[in-house]
């Protein structure tokens, strides 16, 4: 067993150089920006950092021949807007981002100004705000989140996706990579539809639904 982890995590490790090299060679080219860095939020720092290529072939793979143009989706904490220019080559109806660092926002808009000028795709809108007390969620039943904060916000941030649902019934789709805050999902009435797990990485994608009961 310890000779298979082995080979697969060197395998995983070839594919990801690879990806990284490719990724490199395509942002230098569009002239876009969505490496990795450290953002200063209020007194704490906290690390950005875009869904790497296992995830996104497993989004990508869930995703497809779901998405209609009556769907909308929104990435909470979007940072440089990686998944959005992924998620606007679906036929979303829109695809929106949530970001608290404006710093984030303004590299993401220059991003998504490089890659999506001149048609074709999704469109793409970026709020900045905080996930605790936006609520503007009403048009949105998908959401993404890449483990953006602790359960501290998550809540509040539950509670108002609930709200919305209330307020516009409909069924709603999480998709939630690196599911930290995972009981409370539960807690919250979340239900669990699929766990997607990645041979040779920690890392983990749990996809929920929710909405309310007519019963």
């Amino acid at each position: 067993m310890f000779v298979i982890a082995f080979l697969i995590r060197k395998f995983h490790g070839g594919v990801a150089r690879l990806v990284g090299m490719s990724e490199y060679v395509f942002e230098r080219f569009k002239g876009v920006d969505f490496r990795h860095e450290k953002v200063c939020i209020t007194d704490n720092r906290v690390n950005y950092g875009p869904a790497l290529w296992y995830a996104l072939r497993a989004i990508k793979n869930y995703l497809r021949d779901k998405v209609t143009q009556d769907d909308a989706i929104i990435d909470i904490g979007c940072g440089k807007g990686k998944m959005l220019y992924f998620f606007s080559k679906f036929p979303f109806r829109k695809v929106g981002g949530l970001e608290y660092s404006q710093r984030l926002i303004d590299i993401a808009e220059r991003n998504m100004q490089k890659l999506l000028t001149g048609g074709g795709g999704s469109a793409v809108s970026i709020i900045q705000g905080d996930a605790a007390v936006y609520k503007d969620y009403d048009e949105y039943n998908y959401f993404y989140l890449y483990n953006p904060f602790t359960d501290v916000i998550m809540r509040p941030f539950l509670e108002n996706v609930k709200e919305s649902v209330s307020r516009r019934p409909r069924k709603i789709t999480f998709i939630y990579l690196n599911p930290v805050c995972k009981d409370l999902m539960t807690e919250e009435g979340f239900k669990l539809e699929k766990e997607m797990h990645f041979i040779g990485y920690p890392r983990k994608c749990f996809v929920y639904s929710y909405e309310i009961s007519n019963s």
